[in-house]
């Protein structure tokens, strides 16, 4: 993992909380304060998931998420914001992060939804979830193209399962349920689980209380 964030001192702290216990399986590989070479950073230290402060001097943290997508689409990116606006969570998302998280004053409170993203599930909070799916304005989506397999793992998805959970639950290998979910993410043209899961609920498939929990 790697952190991206001009606030060393709180960079600092997650760094120590996360490297001090091995049984979390989450290492911090390297920080930097400079979120034009974020892509780079995490393409040399080959990082499952990077952590991206969205409130950055230029080029800033949105830059910095969609240079990491390009560079590393396997990467999962949390962005981490210090506000509650919703028009950060719609530009987060349209950049691709796999995790919307509200900065805390405690480290610590970080580190379980950190955890979640590296399991390979999608976090955001319930205030972006719900707004989003009530906000966002775009035409009922139409995902009768998908195949009932493809829609029976979209269904997991929004019920927050990760792919272990879904490959389980259709009898396959960790690895091939990976590849159906990426399958399924580039049949529905979207990036990542958020906004397939956001597609579900606008589409009428799940709640909206359901979706990208």
């Amino acid at each position: 993992m790697v952190i991206i964030d001009d606030h060393k001192v709180f960079s600092r702290g997650l760094e120590l909380l996360l490297n001090s216990e091995p049984s979390q399986r989450v290492e911090v590989k390297a920080t930097s304060a400079n979120a034009a070479e974020a892509a780079w950073l995490v393409e040399r230290h080959r990082a499952a998931v990077a952590l991206v402060d969205l409130q950055m001097p230029p080029p800033g943290g949105l830059a910095a998420i969609r240079a990491i997508k390009e560079r590393s689409p396997e990467t999962a990116v949390i962005a981490l914001t210090g506000s509650e606006e919703l028009e950060s969570g719609l530009a987060a998302l349209r950049a691709g992060v796999d995790g919307y998280i509200v900065k805390s004053a405690d480290p610590e409170q970080l580190i379980p939804p950190i955890l979640s993203v590296a399991a390979g599930m999608v976090v955001m909070p319930d205030w972006l979830r719900d707004r989003l799916v009530a906000e966002v304005e775009r035409p009922r989506p139409d995902l009768s193209h998908l195949s009932t397999e493809e829609l029976s793992i979209l269904s997991m998805v929004c019920e927050g399962s990760d792919s272990a959970q879904i490959a389980q639950a259709i009898h396959v290998s960790e690895r091939t349920a990976k590849r159906m979910l990426a399958a399924l993410l580039r049949h529905m043209r979207v990036t990542n689980r958020i906004q397939a899961a956001i597609l579900a609920a606008q589409a009428g498939l799940v709640g909206s209380s359901d979706a990208a929990d």
